[in-house]
């Protein structure tokens, strides 16, 4: 059972000497396992500089050291659960998928941003595999803070989640939240990727413009045309927004020797290149050959093709 700060705290010297000792060996395992450098980790708990933490790993650290093992033990597991136990959209298409000329482009506007300390866009139809393309630069990036927006998510909410995620203290004052978070986001050398970005109202677009004046964060916003229209504004009311705006690219989906190099024959012709429709045509076929269909051939695409909305 995983125990909180207060309650290590309270333990004997003798114990919190163990915990601690047991969280370096942790450390060293983790670094070495997942490749990630002792700077990253460093960073992604909030030690920007690193040198506490490699004072940490050598036992030599003068500051709290229960504190700083416990927020390393947090970060590590839950790095480790995400990895785990939770698919990442990627996972589901095969090995290569994102060899395309959008996943290039798309990585090429991320590391435009994260260079440049500004923000970036990364916007197309559905299915064009933008989400995807989030989700695995956050899954490779310790530092990197990926929050997917819905109908529901207000400027409130937005800052209740980064604040919950870079495990601040939550205030009803939003313009405290703003500045609080963008301290600790300049700590962290953090890269913020918003995913569903159309969803959010204007007043939520305004804070991430203030974040990343304040801090200098990267941002990349991923979302439809809609975005790009909200990007905007009806009345030039979010020009400051967009003028921050230093790459953008429209995701195009998959040419035909695209498609027919990642999914194979035949799937171009009823997906048009759209990146998640083709996915699922191609794991649709698959279950229909177990029942002795050949998935290379035209009819049984056909046939997957029939149980789908295309």
């Amino acid at each position: 059972m995983e125990l909180g700060l207060g309650e290590l705290s309270k333990l004997p010297l003798k114990e919190q000497e163990e915990y601690v000792q047991k969280i370096r060996d942790l450390v060293e395992d983790f670094l070495k396992k997942e490749g990630i450098s002792q700077v990253s980790l460093g960073k992604a708990i909030g030690k920007r500089d690193g040198s506490a933490l490699s004072s940490f790993r050598k036992g030599e650290y003068k500051g709290k050291n229960l504190e700083l093992a416990h927020d390393l033990e947090l970060y590590i597991k839950n790095y480790l659960a995400k990895k785990q136990n939770k698919p990442s959209k990627e996972e589901e298409y095969p090995k290569g998928v994102f060899a395309s000329k959008d996943k290039l482009m798309a990585e090429l506007v991320i590391d435009i941003a994260v260079d440049e300390k500004e923000m970036g866009i990364v916007y197309g139809s559905p299915g064009t595999g933008k989400s995807v393309i989030a989700s695995a630069y956050a899954k490779t990036h310790p530092n990197a803070i990926l929050i997917e927006a819905t109908l529901h998510t207000t400027a409130k909410t937005l800052l209740g989640i980064l604040s919950e995620k870079l495990r601040l203290q939550k205030s009803s004052n939003l313009d405290e939240s703003v500045r609080v978070i963008a301290k600790e986001l300049f700590k962290r050398d953090a890269v913020l990727l918003i995913d569903e970005g159309e969803h959010l109202p204007i007043r939520a677009l305004e804070d991430l413009r203030r974040l990343q004046d304040f801090s200098g964060v990267p941002i990349i916003l991923f979302g439809t045309h809609i975005l790009m229209k909200n990007l905007l504004g009806k009345n030039g009311e979010l020009a400051q927004l967009s003028s921050r705006i230093g790459s953008r690219y429209e995701m195009r989906g998959l040419d035909e020797s695209e498609c027919v190099a990642f999914f194979g024959e035949h799937i171009f012709g009823f997906t048009k290149g759209n990146f998640r429709k083709a996915a699922k045509l191609t794991k649709r076929v698959a279950k229909l050959a177990r029942h002795g269909c050949d998935p290379k051939d035209k009819e049984s695409v056909m046939e997957a093709a029939k149980m789908m909305f295309l």
